[in-house]
């Protein structure tokens, strides 16, 4: 999603649609008072990492009812990572939205120091934008630059690409 627009506001903030959790990447809201007039508009709790210049920028959205704990939650000072640790159940889950740089020196940077932003938890789910590709079938068009770092990341933290399950 690339900027906010009252469109896609619309979409989101659309009472017929019951997503338990919404990960948006790439709001571009940097205005924290334009945050506080859209967080209303979510009936349920909703966190927020600003976006600082013309990049970056996410939320998480949870539904209202959604049984679940907010245990704890950071994001960073770039609106590139939000983590959020929920009690489900006996079950903790880090939930890690992410929008990783666009400049690859500072994405290879991005991937070495995402595991900052983990919380202690049983299970994680990673969302959000890459900005990068980890094979060819993963990109149409142009050139595509395998991204090495993303797989190393994968296998350093045991992660799975469910899409790839």
């Amino acid at each position: 999603m690339h900027g906010f627009n009252s469109c896609k506001q619309n979409l989101i903030f659309d009472p017929g649609f019951t997503f338990d959790l919404i990960l948006i990447q790439e709001t571009l809201l940097a205005n924290e008072s334009m945050i506080k007039d859209l967080s209303p508009r979510w009936l349920g709790p909703s966190f927020w990492s600003p976006s600082l210049g013309r990049q970056g920028g996410l939320t998480i959205l949870i539904k209202e009812n959604f049984d679940a704990n907010v245990i704890s939650w950071v994001k960073d000072s770039c609106g590139h990572v939000l983590s959020l640790l929920l009690q489900v159940a006996n079950t903790c889950v880090n939930i890690i939205n992410k929008y990783a740089p666009t400049d690859l020196t500072e994405r290879k940077v991005f991937f070495e120091n995402l595991h900052d932003f983990f919380l202690p938890a049983d299970h994680y789910v990673i969302g959000g934008d890459f900005n990068c590709y980890e094979s060819d079938l993963d990109k149409f068009g142009s050139n595509v630059s395998i991204a090495q770092y993303l797989s190393v990341f994968k296998s350093t933290f045991s992660l799975v690409d469910i899409w790839r399950k």
